[in-house]
């Protein structure tokens, strides 16, 4: 049985009739319209108790989650008063239990209670209806129902997957003012082990892990008047262990294997090309297929940073293989032996474009005479030296990049899970 809406506002009130048992002089007079004390000018205290069934599954998509709970209000109504004598009842017997049946109206006032962030709610009535009455000789109500709820959670998931959520159960009363009608804090059973809470250790969710749930009274205004809600508040703690393995290791995996370059001779371009941007399009596949099974959110999650290091990261390695491709040609080789030339005035000989002696009798005119000897070179360098030294330089990029990369990225890292990992716990904290 799914409960009717009205104005958006999802009812739980139970519809019961309130006709065994009860002598039919208290019948008569009583008013269901009518809450009790009323004449008293004093306001009803309605006292909820809570037992989490269920609780699950929490959907970022739509920053719903759902629970199965069994909502008990208890209040007294002097109205309901009776003798156990005058029922014949045994002295077993402490008090009437009325079956909860689904009529178009009932014989005794209800609370008029609703779920105020509910999406959807469903009374259970499977094999029979899940729910009682119980009324005890000094007016004591007790209502008990099984309810489950897809209640709203507005996330906060600029910390996913390290993200811890605060999702409220507000109740509250509908027609009645707090000046009228007063939820009290009572015990939600089944939750965390606190001092009148315990836990239920078969309460299981696929993503999260229920830290705690606390319980808090406060008045709310709508269009100038004043209500009572009662509000539960559930601490949920993500599992980054599916994440971890799933996204934050192949990730970490990547970025190391596009490393392995710099270990591979300068003159194997094929192979440090085809490493390179191997690399690149493996990490961008990655976060377009994690992406794709995550929530869409405009806003930048924490998996996402991770991914533009990660990115950024991978990306440098493609730039510093160009730089050792620029600089690694002959040409360009051959073009600072010549400057080395006309600043120190030596003479180099014959030399073709790569920077190496000729030695075939063809030589043009224009090329000097070389001197090998080590006399008059600045330092006593001759050319060839200096070109094998030039050589050994461009060597020293991938040398830098050895050390640099995996020293850097580590940095980034300690930084990275310093500010999420361990702050998250921190941030997300219930008042």
């Amino acid at each position: 049985m799914t409960l009717t809406r009205m104005d958006g506002v999802i009812w739980i009130t139970v519809l019961v009739t309130f006709c065994w048992g009860l002598p039919d002089e208290i019948i008569q007079i009583y008013k269901t319209s009518m809450r009790p004390d009323h004449r008293l000018k004093e306001k009803t205290k309605v006292n909820v108790t809570m037992f989490v069934n269920n609780l699950g599954p929490v959907r970022e998509d739509d920053m719903t989650y759902n629970v199965d709970i069994f909502l008990r209000q208890e209040w007294v109504d002097s109205r309901t008063q009776y003798s156990k004598e005058e029922l014949g009842l045994g002295p077993g017997d402490e008090s009437i239990v009325l079956p909860f049946v689904e009529p178009y109206n009932t014989s005794i006032w209800l609370p008029d209670t609703y779920f105020m962030n509910s999406v959807r709610s469903q009374i259970h009535t499977v094999m029979t209806a899940n729910g009682y009455i119980e009324i005890r000789p000094n007016g004591h109500v007790t209502l008990s129902v099984r309810v489950t709820i897809t209640a709203l959670c507005h996330m906060v998931l600029s910390y996913f997957p390290m993200d811890i959520q605060m999702c409220p159960l507000q109740i509250e009363s509908y027609r009645y003012s707090s000046a009228e009608l007063e939820f009290q804090e009572s015990r939600i059973e089944g939750i965390v082990k606190d001092q009148v809470v315990e836990r239920r250790d078969n309460i299981r969710l696929p993503h999260f892990t229920l830290k705690e749930a606390k319980t808090k009274v406060m008045n709310v205004t709508y269009f100038g008047n004043t209500y009572s809600r009662f509000e539960v508040m559930f601490k949920l703690e993500r599992y980054i262990g599916y994440y971890f393995v799933d996204c934050y290791f192949p990730a970490i995996l990547i970025v190391v294997l596009s490393w392995t370059q710099f270990f591979i001779g300068k003159n194997a371009t094929p192979a440090r090309a085809t490493l390179t941007v191997t690399s690149v399009l493996t990490i961008i596949t990655l976060i377009v297929s994690v992406n794709s099974r995550t929530a869409r959110l405009s806003k930048i999650k924490a998996l996402d940073i991770y991914f533009a290091l990660c990115l950024s990261y991978v990306f440098a390695g493609l730039v510093e293989f160009g730089l050792v491709c620029y600089f690694n040609k002959p040409q360009l080789i051959a073009r600072k032996a010549h400057h080395y030339h006309h600043t120190h005035n030596f003479d180099i000989g014959t030399m073709n474009e790569n920077g190496e002696k000729r030695t075939a009798p063809d030589v043009p005119e224009t090329t000097l005479d070389i001197d090998d000897s080590d006399e008059g070179c600045c330092n006593g360098e001759t050319f060839w030296k200096w070109r094998e030294r030039a050589i050994l330089n461009v060597s020293m990029i991938d040398r830098v990049a050895r050390v640099m990369f995996p020293l850097s990225f580590l940095l980034a890292n300690v930084a990275y899970w310093t500010a999420y990992y361990l702050d998250s716990d921190s941030t997300f904290t219930i008042n």
